[in-house]
């Protein structure tokens, strides 16, 4: 019961960190990564994407720990939240010549948290046999 509570619970832990704060200062996207809102819909919608959707992950992680028979969904939640932006950043990697730090620093907590939700969903997988 520890790995749900560790791997879930510190992704939920960075999934809303990073939610709230980018609900309530979309601005700090124009420091990490250079993304500015050009008009008061596309703060709402910096606010919208970069900060309600990883709270709504957050939500659904932490439900994993709540309810185990959800963990298996939590898991596969969090590798697709993990490797979906993953491979769109390698893409980046290569066609925009866009790797730097913070980028790959961003790369690097999405490969550790895939590869901890791919684990997660093969130890809650049930056994046949």
């Amino acid at each position: 019961m520890w790995y749900p509570r560790i791997v879930l619970g510190l992704a939920a832990l960075m999934f809303a960190t990073l939610g709230v704060l980018l609900v309530a200062r979309p601005e700090k996207l124009a420091t990490w990564v250079g993304i500015h809102a050009s008009s008061s819909g596309a703060t709402t919608e910096l606010r919208a994407w970069y900060g309600g959707l990883e709270i709504a992950l957050a939500a659904l992680l932490v439900w994993g720990i709540a309810q185990p028979s959800f963990a298996a969904t939590s898991y596969i939640v969090l590798a697709a939240a993990s490797f979906g932006p993953l491979a769109g950043r390698l893409v980046g990697f290569v066609a925009d010549k866009s790797a730097d730090g913070t980028l790959l620093a961003f790369a690097a907590t999405e490969i550790a948290f895939g590869v901890l939700g791919v684990i997660g969903w093969l130890r809650s997988a049930p056994v046949e046999g």
